[in-house]
């Protein structure tokens, strides 16, 4: 991903606007792998801002209502990166939407992560092979240029008059 941000900036675009990336995952794991991105961000160099930090390259902060920091990379989890978008989004994480693929909550944080890309999306994880999930990302990607999305089922009718 790093190479990837480098060649992104190298393009012209700005590390703080044009390029985001959002983790995705339950419970704590989007957190911890925010704070791992981060870390990777640093060792090639890439100045990052986590939302609500003070500043630059801080894993922490008071400062709630900022989201973007001139000059940085934006890292976030998609709770906080809802209504914002970038051209360039990167998603990390999808080996834990693998792990948790039947929690349909999982999948809506991956769906509105694709969602904050204005332009161009990369997704990332690993470990996913031989689990269902690596084949339907695999039948997505085959299917290029058409993105279809077919809902499943509710669990519960709706339409019931209890």
């Amino acid at each position: 991903m790093t190479a990837n941000i480098t060649r992104d900036v190298r393009e012209g675009l700005q590390l703080s606007r044009n390029i985001l990336v959002v983790t995705v995952g339950a419970g704590d794991s989007a957190n911890s792998m925010m704070l791992k991105v981060a870390e990777g961000l640093r060792a090639a160099g890439i100045d990052f801002y986590i939302p609500s930090a003070d500043g630059k390259n801080l894993p922490v902060g008071k400062n709630p209502n900022r989201f973007w920091l001139d000059g940085a990379v934006t890292i976030t989890t998609i709770h906080r990166a809802k209504g914002n978008e970038a051209d360039v989004v990167y998603v990390v994480g999808l080996d834990e939407v693998a792990r948790a693929e039947g929690e349909i909550q999982v999948r809506n944080q991956l769906f509105t992560a694709m969602s904050r890309s204005r332009g161009w999306l990369h997704l990332s994880g690993s470990q996913m092979a031989g689990r269902p999930f690596e084949r339907e990302v695999r039948q997505v990607l085959a299917s290029h240029p058409t993105l279809t999305f077919r809902p499943s089922p509710p669990r519960r009718r709706t339409d019931d008059d209890e």
